[in-house]
């Protein structure tokens, strides 16, 4: 599996169903646009179990709760669904990745079959073992538990709720009456001792008012529910934009988690979720617009927001410097990026092994910039690549990580029979700048002087000469003593570019090389070593 599911998963997966109920409720049987819609809410539920396994939810006053979680999801456009379901007596369902299809069309067609007609018949478990419906089981109840207890055992009442009525009690439960007059649960509201304020009022406030009350609460209980009454006014999957009270919202709990000497653990942990789930891809998109709508930076209240997001907004970040026009703004972000720490090294690394060309190119210098050990063998796959630019990027990610495995991707790279690949780490090898890098360059150029393209030689001399080691001066001195009838202008070629190389290094060896070229040999190399004693003797009066 992919891994457990976020609070976006599950409000996605959830605005599908609910688009796919309207869809039955507005179109006639047999309309293209229902035909569509319930396509895509029934491709999205089966990725959805597909990719994360078993879906397991409870049902409670209007909203939804993923079992084992203490957040819950619901209001607005979802509460039209939670009720819809909690109205036919249902207060838990599972559904199973095998059976996926199944299910999906067993609950469309469960919600068309009026709550009265389903809860006197029975209620809705009794409906799916008369409907012979596998892959779903409703308030602990499936076909296969009715096949193996016996009718008798498994549903000889009808279902029953929590307190032992049946299906029929349940429909004039104050619950269920709660929730068909529109009213909102009180039970998120901690009670009148802990907080300084009448619960009435609480329960009919909007967003400010809870945040009030949340910046005041200390105790871990009041506050879990403090906080789920909150997320239900907002997590929304279709928000794109920052309302003010979302704003509000995402401050207060980013505050929260860096409040440390008032805050327990308990709570910054509850906050950061909190965060998370209120910070959908749009809103990501418009806290980052935000937070460098200037040149000079990030404004900070957005910032600090998007820090404590970190791997969450990494993606959404490495979008938005690839479109950025301002290299100014361009430059900000990245550093903002790069800023966000250890975190978001797996993003970077996904990015490099499945992202397109411009962000594999952000994200392997990011990963460069983070020194991201984890991130090299990435990197060096990034080496395969045809294209230039992204072979340049991963090696100076992998000069700036350091280490032996990127040094050892490094000298492999010279042995490629790809001239590009050889020439890049050669290239890289340059950049290292240290004694180690310097090995592989010197032996490389031994096996390869005479018989590769005098490109390829040269490049290995370039990185030799950039190193600028003194005890590289005897292979350089040594090509300089070269002699050759055929492919002379070969040999001419890279004889410039061994006094090239000597010139960087400051050593007796290299310059007694280049005063004995310059007096014997070809004219060009003789001019060119002249040339390179007066750079020398310019650098060292």
């Amino acid at each position: 599996m992919a891994g457990a599911r976020t609070p976006a998963d599950i409000t996605s997966l959830l605005m599908e169903l609910s688009r796919a109920l309207k869809g039955y409720q507005f179109y006639p049987d047999g309309h293209p646009r229902l035909k569509e819609t319930l396509e895509r809410s029934l491709r999205s539920w089966q990725s959805n179990l597909e990719n994360f396994g078993p879906l397991e939810l409870d049902i409670q006053r209007g909203s939804f709760r993923l079992t084992g979680s203490k957040l819950s999801f619901g209001k607005g456009t979802l509460d039209d669904l939670a009720r819809e379901l909690a109205i036919r007596g249902i207060r838990h369902m599972r559904a199973e990745p095998d059976r996926a299809s199944e299910s999906f069309q067993a609950l469309m067609d469960l919600l068309q079959v009026e709550a009265d007609v389903l809860l006197e018949e029975g209620g809705a478990a009794q409906w799916l073992i008369e409907n012979r419906v596998l892959g779903l089981t409703l308030d602990e109840i499936n076909l296969h538990q009715h096949l193996e207890e016996g009718p008798e055992e498994g549903l000889a009442e009808g279902p029953q709720a929590e307190d032992g009525a049946v299906g029929q009690e349940l429909e004039h439960s104050p619950v269920v009456t709660d929730l068909r007059e529109g009213h909102d649960t009180a039970e998120l509201i901690p009670d009148e001792d802990t907080i300084d304020c009448p619960i009435e009022r609480a329960s009919d406030s909007a967003a400010e008012e809870l945040l009030g009350f949340l910046d005041a609460c200390r105790d871990d209980e009041p506050y879990e529910k403090l906080t789920q009454r909150l997320l239900v006014l907002f997590v929304d999957a279709d928000s794109s934009y920052i309302s003010r009270d979302r704003f509000k919202s995402l401050y207060t709990f980013q505050r929260h988690i860096n409040e440390a000497g008032s805050r327990s653990a308990a709570q910054r942990s509850l906050a950061r979720q909190s965060l998370i789930t209120l910070c959908p891809e749009p809103i990501i998109n418009e806290l980052i617009q935000y937070s460098f709508s200037k040149s000079d930076g990030a404004q900070s209240d957005t910032a600090g927001i998007l820090l404590e997001l970190r791997e969450h907004c990494a993606r959404a970040l490495i979008a938005t410097i690839e479109q950025e026009q301002s290299p100014t703004r361009c430059e900000k972000i990245q550093e903002f990026l790069v800023g966000l720490g250890q975190p978001i090294v797996p993003v970077l690394q996904e990015v490099l092994e499945q992202g397109s060309p411009a962000h594999v190119r952000i994200a392997a210098r990011a990963a460069g910039l983070l020194s991201a050990t984890s991130a090299v063998p990435a990197l060096c796959q990034l080496l395969q690549r045809q294209r230039d630019d992204i072979c340049k990027e991963a090696v100076h990610a992998l000069v700036r990580i350091g280490g032996r495995g990127a040094l050892a991707a490094l000298a492999e790279g010279l042995t490629s029979p790809q001239p590009k690949i050889a020439s890049i780490s050669a290239f890289g090898l340059g950049l290292w700048g240290s004694p180690e890098a310097l090995g592989p360059l010197r032996a490389r150029l031994h096996n390869v002087i005479d018989t590769a393209p005098a490109e390829t030689v040269l490049d290995l001399i370039r990185a030799i000469g950039k190193i600028g080691r003194a005890e590289a001066s005897s292979d350089l001195t040594e090509i300089l003593y070269r002699r050759a009838f055929f492919r002379r202008k070969r040999l001419i070629q890279i004889q410039l570019g061994a006094v090239a190389a000597l010139a960087k290094i400051s050593s007796g060896g290299a310059q007694q090389a280049l005063e004995e070229a310059s007096r014997r040999g070809n004219g060009n190399v003789r001019k060119a070593a002249e040339d390179a004693l007066e750079q020398l003797a310019a650098r060292n009066p």
